[in-house]
């Protein structure tokens, strides 16, 4: 008699097991379009913008660290990185922040 309990027991948890598993896979989640198959769609428009006073870190030995420096970007390009930069467009008070010209920062998760 034990032994048909454990059976059973196993036989049933088994079942659970397996129902749990199939609503897995049917979930809505799984029904989300994914990150590549979202249409095109058009970059928003890129403008001029000067980010200053703020502490530039380079990354470059022959640069080093600018503190209140300045970085300039063009239609989404750096086009120039120092401590007097005069750019153009928006200003952007840097000051207390820091800024990696260059980083782009692409931490995501897949969950």
């Amino acid at each position: 008699m034990c032994e048909l309990c454990r059976r059973r027991f196993i036989r049933g948890a088994a079942a659970l097991g397996l129902t749990g598993a199939a609503g897995l896979f049917s979930s809505p989640l799984m029904a989300q379009p994914r990150r590549g198959d979202a249409p095109a769609s058009k970059l928003p428009a890129r403008g001029e913008f000067t980010i200053a006073n703020a502490h530039v870190m380079t990354m470059d030995g022959a640069l080093g660290d600018i503190p209140g420096g300045s970085v300039h970007v063009r239609n989404g390009e750096i086009v120039a990185v120092g401590k007097d930069v005069k750019g153009g467009g928006q200003k952007i008070d840097g000051t207390g922040m820091i800024v990696m010209p260059g980083l782009v920062e692409t931490h995501w998760h897949m969950w």
